[in-house]
């Protein structure tokens, strides 16, 4: 009777088990974003472990190219050996960080992301998990709407220069 009550209890949890690994699966897979989890490594690198699939449809790759690659081979070259090993200092130190990088997608393409990257560790192993979205468009708004900015401005000064001078000379031009 006891057996039986071991038995019982122990498919409980293996239950309870499988329904919480689905629901994260779901969560993972549905997310909005797209989520890298990345494992740092002994060269100071960090390997994809795994991303959900909107991580892979925005960077145009499958699973299986995707995992196992170095997040730097992502990056464009903005991102120094020293900003990344300053990265994951900080990560390493328990810091969460927020950070706006230029990614390279399989075709060459590059988008902006936003990204949000937390240390976890999982199995004994230190993970981080990076939450990212494509702020290519509110890039591109900014761009527009500072060179629209610029032109007014010069267009205001020269007005006011033309402007000041009118006021300044007689008819003369004294």
């Amino acid at each position: 009777d006891l057996l039986s009550e071991e038995i019982l209890q122990r498919k409980k949890v293996e239950k309870s088990l499988l329904n919480s690994e689905e629901k994260y699966s779901n969560l993972f897979e549905q997310a909005g974003e797209y989520i890298i989890v990345l494992e740092p490594q002994p060269d100071r690198s960090l390997m994809i472990v795994d991303a959900n699939q909107s991580a892979l449809d925005k960077h145009g790759y499958t699973r299986e190219e995707f995992i196992g690659k170095s997040i730097a081979d992502l990056d464009d070259n903005d991102v120094s050996d020293e900003q990344r090993a300053d990265r994951i200092k900080q990560l390493m130190s328990g810091k969460n960080i927020m950070f706006e990088v230029k990614h390279v997608r399989k075709d060459g393409s590059i988008f902006f992301a936003e990204a949000s990257v937390k240390k976890f560790e999982s199995d004994g192993r230190i993970l981080f998990v990076s939450i990212e979205r494509d702020i290519t468009e509110c890039k591109q708004i900014l761009d527009a709407l500072q060179k629209s900015e610029e032109r007014y401005r010069l267009l205001f000064q020269s007005y006011m220069g033309f402007a000041s001078h009118e006021i300044i000379c007689d008819e003369n031009g004294k």
